[in-house]
Order: C-alpha cells, then sequence, then structure tokens
C-alpha cells in the first residue's frame, strides 16, 4: 500500500473511531491533557490528508496529480474559511459586547471586575487586546456568597491567564472543517467542556473544590454571550458531579492519558503498519 493510501485511510479512519475512544477515557479527570487530545486528534487528521494530497500530487500520474491537488485544495480551503471566519465573526461580537459592557456596567475595584446591573446570575470574561475583562451581574453577586463569589472571579480570570479563547477559538474552527464527520462535529463542545473544567480547577486550587462546585450550582444554566466564556451554561451539572466526586485513581488515569496523547501524535506514522512504506 502506497504512503497517500496509508495517510488517505488514517485519516478518515481516524475521524470515525477517535472520538468515540476520546469519550470514553477519564480525560475530564486531566482537562488540559484532554483539550491537548481532542485538538491533536483532529490535526493530525486533517495534516493526514493534506499530506496524502500533497504526495499524490508530487508523484504520481496525471489522475492522481489532480485528484492529490484537488484534495489539497479542498480541505486547506476548508480549513482556512474556518479559522478566518471563526475568528473575525468572534472579534466583532466580544467587541461589541465589551463595549457595551464597559457603557452600561461600572468598574468595581475591590473585585476587580465590571458589575453590570441585571437580575440575571451571569459572569464572564471578555478577551481582548491589552487584557481582558471579566463582568459579573448583580443578580449573581446578589445569589452567592462572597466566597462563592471570588472562587468565580478566580474562574474567568483562570480563562484570561490561560488563553483559553485562543484554545476555543480554534476547535470550533476546527469543528466547522468537516462537520459531518463526528470527530469534527464533537470537538468545540469537548474543547468548551474541558476548559472550563481546567478553570474550575484553577479555582478551587485557591477556594476549594466544593466552594467552586456550589458556586456553579449556584449561577445554574445561565449563559453567557456569544464569544464570551462564562461560569454556568450546560456543563454545569457535570462540573459539579466532577468536583465533589471521587479523585481517587488520578495517577493511572493521567498515566493512560499520556500515553494516549502520545500516540495520536504519532498516528499518522503509526497506521496500517507494517503494509505502508515510510518516507524515510
Amino acid at each position: 500500500m502506497s504512503i497517500d493510501a496509508c495517510l488517505a485511510a488514517y485519516g478518515l479512519v481516524a475521524a470515525i473511531t477517535l472520538p468515540y475512544v476520546l469519550e470514553r477515557q477519564p480525560i475530564e479527570r486531566l482537562p488540559r491533557l484532554g483539550v491537548a487530545a481532542w485538538l491533536l486528534a483532529t490535526v493530525s487528521v486533517l495534516a493526514s490528508w493534506l499530506a496524502a494530497g500533497l504526495t499524490l500530487a508530487i508523484h504520481h500520474d496525471v489522475l492522481s496529480r489532480a485528484f492529490g491537488i484537488g484534495l489539497v485544495v479542498v480541505v486547506g480551503t476548508r480549513l482556512g474559511w474556518a479559522l478566518v471566519r471563526t475568528w473575525w465573526v468572534t472579534r466583532q461580537r466580544r467587541a461589541i459586547h465589551a463595549d457595551a459592557a464597559a457603557i452600561l456596567g461600572h468598574h468595581d475595584r475591590v473585585l476587580g471586575a465590571v458589575v453590570l446591573d441585571s437580575p440575571e446570575p451571569a459572569a464572564y470574561c471578555l478577551p481582548r487586546s491589552g487584557g481582558g475583562l471579566v463582568v459579573v451581574t448583580t443578580g449573581a453577586a446578589s445569589r452567592l456568597s462572597l466566597r462563592q463569589l471570588l472562587a468565580v472571579l478566580e474562574h474567568e480570570r483562570a480563562h484570561l491567564d490561560g488563553h483559553h479563547h485562543l484554545l476555543l477559538g480554534l476547535g470550533q474552527a476546527l469543528s466547522r472543517v468537516v462537520p459531518g464527520l463526528r470527530l469534527f462535529r464533537r470537538l468545540g463542545d469537548q474543547v468548551h467542556r474541558l476548559l472550563e473544567m481546567q478553570a474550575d480547577d484553577a479555582a478551587a486550587r485557591i477556594h476549594g473544590p466544593r466552594t467552586v462546585a456550589s458556586a456553579i450550582a449556584a449561577m445554574g444554566a445561565a449563559s453567557a454571550p456569544l464569544g464570551a466564556m462564562g461560569m454556568g451554561d450546560s456543563t454545569a451539572t457535570a462540573r459539579v458531579l466532577r468536583l465533589i466526586g471521587d479523585d481517587r485513581g488520578r495517577g493511572p488515569r493521567q498515566f493512560v492519558t499520556l500515553l494516549a496523547v502520545a500516540a495520536l501524535a504519532l498516528a499518522p506514522y503509526l497506521a496500517l503498519l507494517p503494509n505502508c512504506p515510510h518516507p524515510w
């Protein structure tokens, strides 16, 4: 079997099977590695298709070259369109909402956040150049205890400090490339869920997991504006259960997850061996 066929086959098989593998791994215990695994799996699939197209375009007959060029153009165009569209739309929405928050809200120096007068409980962050903006409503402030409120604000600052909006944007963009395949279709939601868990862990290290869990429960499923990352959303129940759950077995799970991430990085070169020739 030729190297281009191996790469194309790997991409298709991986796009179909990897989401089921990843969804059955305990990567929510280590959300940082979980994000890496999902993004790496998707990038590996796209890279294998692009590499297969380039190999066909260089080393085969006219028909194969035409197919290879077409594959590179289609995948490359979809990828470029998804990245540019996601970046532009998200940037516009964040800028509009940041301006509105600055006009309608007031900056609380004690909290280090912009407070909006709204009965709806909400807290979210808006990344922007020169730093970011943490927004909390009066509805959230009145519903939470002081310790819970501080945990919520720490959660949002963890998003900003970790530049989570870049990873979330990448996940959302890649999910639009081939939405018909489960790996791409699930990518955006999975990256979002794991980034929220990562921010939960940052807040829990300071204020304790039960304080963070109770704050999430109090906030409920309140959603953030488009382009923002918020404390309460559809992942709230799973995140609360995770924070108050049993954490035994973390070491073995971490080891397994590390192996899974390494395998995903090498998968395009290991797929369908030993039948595939090697370029080295």
